[in-house]
């Protein structure tokens, strides 16, 4: 009987699994581009790791949109179900990112996109070059 319950209650517990969910963020638009405080290309130099968070050290090739230093440091959620990215160093970074906390973040759900790698779940690579595309002719405006 002890058993009995002992599994009713693990079934219980384990359906109840948490994990990222996001739309496809589909073609970049003005309005999306807009939605973003930071905008950049750069290579990972560095990942560091808090009890809750990485913080990806990013050395800056190209900034789109917004003011950033040459490095910056770029905080999300340990990946996966977190809806954080699982940047690595030396891999090539295009960072969509907003500010939370007087941190520049991202996740995702944003288009950040490692540009070694573009497989996402979220994001189709074939979106890639068209918001490459966009953002090169955004800046020479």
């Amino acid at each position: 009987m002890l058993k009995n319950i002992s599994i009713f209650i693990l079934f219980i517990f384990s359906t109840n699994v948490f994990s990222c969910s996001c739309d496809s963020v589909g073609t970049i638009t003005n309005k999306v581009f807009k939605e973003n405080q930071l905008i950049a290309l750069g290579r990972v130099i560095k990942v560091d790791t808090t009890d809750f968070q990485l913080i990806v050290n990013l050395k800056i090739d190209k900034s789109y949109y917004g003011k950033t230093d040459s490095i910056i440091q770029v905080y999300t959620n340990p990946g996966g179900a977190a809806c954080g990215i699982t940047a690595k160093p030396d891999e090539e970074w295009l960072i969509f990112a907003y500010l939370n906390n007087k941190k520049i973040e991202t996740d995702l759900c944003t288009r950040s996109k490692n540009i070694n790698n573009p497989i996402s779940i979220v994001y189709d690579t074939k979106f890639l070059e068209k918001d490459l595309d966009f953002l090169n002719n955004y800046i020479k405006k």
